[in-house]
């Protein structure tokens, strides 16, 4: 009677372990994505979701930053000297050309056009201060600040 027992109770516990429910019956995990143990999914790289079916987009994907530049979140980070929205430009760039001047000075104020330019070597502020079209600065150019060292146009 005792074996009877042990046997129908075995047979039981076999009957209700074999009737539980796997979790993964009723989980479809796409783009090659896994169902786990406790019916969750694990998703390969590049997918997200419940059912990995959201692809995961790269804001930086077909970004190209320029002269140094890295994408950062879908926007180019630039290096000092550059900007834009893929740092090609130069920021000395930027300032070539011919601007409107003035002076103050102790024999009075005047105005004139001074003119930047890059002659290969650098850039140059001509005609500053009007002192002749033939008399050239160097100048610095960095970040977004113009600087022209103390000169004496002699």
């Amino acid at each position: 009677m005792k074996r009877l027992f042990l046997l129908s109770l075995i047979a039981s516990f076999l009957v209700f372990v074999g009737c539980e429910e796997d979790p993964c019956d009723t989980v479809v995990c796409q783009n090659g994505g896994t169902c786990l143990t406790d019916g969750t999914c694990d998703c390969p790289e590049g997918f997200e979701g419940d059912n990995c079916q959201d692809e995961i987009i790269d804001p930086c994907d077909g970004i190209v930053c320029q002269n140094g530049g890295t994408c950062v979140t879908g926007t180019c980070a630039c290096p000092s000297g550059f900007t834009g929205d893929l740092c090609q430009t130069e920021i000395a760039s930027l300032y070539l050309g011919s601007w409107d001047a003035s002076d103050n000075c102790d024999s009075g104020a005047y105005t004139y056009v001074a003119d930047i330019n890059d002659d290969g070597t650098g850039t140059l502020i001509l005609n500053f201060g009007a002192f002749g079209t033939n008399l050239g600065f160097p100048v610095t150019v960095s970040g977004f600040d113009v600087t022209l060292p103390l000169t004496d146009p002699g």
